[in-house]
């Protein structure tokens, strides 16, 4: 559900039909607040919230009896709740973000929040506050806290964060959390942008336990507890995964201490890493893969006296788009992913949903490395992709006593969990405005690289959506799909400006974009190029069947110049193959750009 757009002023009035039951011994809120407040932003109630925390043990927030109407809250960031205190909200309650800094509500050693939504409302941040980031988070954490039932949607940063330990979080909801798409108008996570993402739940300390939690489009991690410190942290029955943005991944447990476990946790799109973290259990989970690599933690180095990567145990899990690897690259990175000590990896179903390696930890589907002898590996089915086409590489175990593992070829389509939002949304159009202002402000930066001659005296962008056909034998370009889109082959609607993975799951092989064109008439001595900000790897463009150039580099945009013969001032068709390095697609907006020439025009 939507809050009313920022221009729309709602006094809320306390009367005390909309305040659901008060619990017991609770202070309300309404005793520390005006009689009528606006929620549009034009009232911050920080100060009047934090002397409540500040002079009462026990505050409830009251609620809404209306579900389309809650009653909300409108605070800038920098609550505090102090030690053993509680915090309670009533039914349709509800914290709204101000445009500010730092953590919404931080609670301190003891204390004890339920019933919380908070309303991140980052797309109200920007431009004001155009670099927030992980730290700027939801729910900030001590020790031996206890969460129940609280949400945080639409946050810029991390949306339950703990550097704590012995907390408990129960029935808690992270959804659309990070700054990515804010800022860049990109609907994925990469590297370069780490520093404004967000996790769903991030706990770095001691005995944590994540009960019956979600979360979904997270933009790094729905779930992660990594470096030293995290140790003996649960996660059961827990539940995340994309569903407008292509995230880091599922679960992250990355350079950790010993003793971390996952029981029961889903996720039908995203993968489980567990880079080098001893005694690590992943139980009868579902994940899209599960990797299990060795990143250096000297601290878990030492303690096991020098052995990395002690004892994973993966037992029962279904994995949906790749396999199970814990080493296995034969080339020499090998050395930097030697597989584990001891690994019991046990009772698995593997189902492959493309031809390639499981990931880029491995040459292989499934592969099981030990690096000292030792370990099970039994038990395990890898059904391993085959189109007819191409076929994947399938199972390699290495030093490790094997027994009851088997390999079935074929295409699979699994029955899975239909993931949705329940309060995180959206704001398309926002997002689509970044997109092609990032794009354009990329133009500027790299006109003299791009070799871009001349002023820029129009900028028209292209399509955001387009007609798509797969080519896994690479056999369009000698059939004629470059000068119409085939027949007889299914065609989708794919959007432009995400890769073609967030739509197709894993997808390794040759796509087609098609677009109507319609090329504009340009004074005499002029130019028109198409502008590429982003193809995942390389591309060639047609105008009706003719090639008119190639882009080449994932992360790198391109000018391709169009001839003046090629402009028949008629509708005509544009024809893009792509061919794909990791995600694939066309990820970012596509323009037609018109200059005054250069020297020689």
């Amino acid at each position: 559900m939507r809050l009313p757009a920022p221009a729309v002023v709602l006094a809320i009035v306390m009367t005390a039909c909309c305040a659901l039951a008060q619990p017991t011994g609770f202070t309300s809120i309404e005793e520390y607040l005006p009689e009528t407040w606006a929620t549009d932003g034009s009232v911050d109630l920080r100060e009047q919230i934090q002397r409540a925390f500040d002079e009462r043990a026990m505050v409830f927030f009251p609620g809404s009896d209306d579900p389309e109407s809650p009653r909300v809250y409108p605070v800038t960031c920098g609550l505090e709740v102090r030690e053993n205190a509680r915090v309670s909200f009533g039914a349709n309650a509800r914290l709204l973000r101000l445009p500010s800094e730092g953590c919404v509500i931080s609670l301190a050693d003891g204390a004890h929040l339920s019933g919380a939504v908070i309303d991140g409302n980052k797309y109200a941040h920007f431009p004001q506050f155009e670099d927030l980031g992980k730290s700027d988070a939801g729910v900030r954490i001590a020790n031996h806290c206890v969460i129940e039932d609280v949400a945080v949607f639409n946050n810029p940063g991390i949306a339950f964060f703990s550097y704590g330990s012995y907390n408990k979080l129960y029935r808690c909801l992270a959804e659309n959390v990070g700054y990515i798409d804010v800022k860049f108008g990109a609907m994925n996570y990469a590297g370069a942008r780490d520093a404004w993402s967000g996790d769903g739940f991030y706990f770095r300390g001691t005995g944590n336990l994540i009960r019956d939690c979600e979360a979904y489009d997270a933009q790094r991690w729905a779930f992660c507890s990594s470096h030293s410190g995290a140790k003996q942290n649960t996660y059961v029955d827990c539940r995340g995964g994309d569903i407008n943005f292509r995230t880091y991944g599922f679960i992250d447990i990355e350079g950790a201490d010993a003793n971390n476990r996952l029981i029961r946790c889903i996720s039908p799109n995203s993968h489980i890493a567990l880079p080098g973290a001893p005694q690590t259990e992943v139980i009868q989970c579902m994940a899209s893969r599960i990797s299990f690599y060795d990143h250096q933690n000297p601290d878990s180095v030492e303690m096991y006296g020098g052995q990395k990567g002690v004892a994973p145990l993966i037992d029962g899990c279904i994995t949906t788009e790749g396999g199970i690897v814990i080493g296995g690259w034969s080339s020499q990175r090998n050395k930097l992913v030697p597989g584990a000590v001891a690994p019991i990896i046990t009772n698995n179903r593997m189902y492959k949903s493309h031809s390639g390696p499981s990931d880029g930890y491995s040459d292989w589907s499934f592969s099981v490395h030990s690096t000292d002898g030792s370990g099970v590996v039994s038990g395990n089915i890898l059904f391993e992709y085959d189109d007819g086409y191409t076929k994947g590489p399938g199972m390699n175990l290495g030093n490790v006593e094997g027994s009851n593992n088997h390999v079935v070829y074929g295409q699979w389509k699994l029955d899975l969990p239909k993931l949705r939002m329940r309060y995180g949304y959206l704001q398309q159009e926002q997002i689509d405005a970044r997109k092609l202002d990032y794009a354009r402000e990329l133009l500027a930066d790299r006109s003299e690289e791009l070799g871009l001659e001349g002023e820029v005296t129009a900028l028209e962008w292209l399509p955001m959506s387009a007609q798509f056909v797969r080519d896994p034998g690479d056999t369009g370009e000698d059939a004629g799909w470059a000068g119409a889109l085939p027949e007889g082959q299914e065609a989708m609607t794919m959007p432009v400006g995400i890769h073609w993975n967030s739509v197709l799951g894993r997808y390794t092989k040759v796509g087609w974009y098609y677009m109507p064109l319609e090329l504009p008439q340009t004074p005499a001595g002029s130019r028109l190029y198409f502008y590429i900000s982003g193809i995942d790897y390389a591309a060639k463009l047609f105008v009706d069947g003719r090639l008119i150039g190639r882009h080449e580099g994932w992360d790198t945009p391109s000018l391709i110049e169009i001839p003046e013969d090629v402009r028949t001032g008629e509708p005509q068709l544009l024809a893009v193959k792509v061919m794909p390095g990791a995600l694939g697609g066309i990820y970012a907006p596509m323009a037609l750009v018109v200059t005054a020439g250069g020297e020689d025009a």
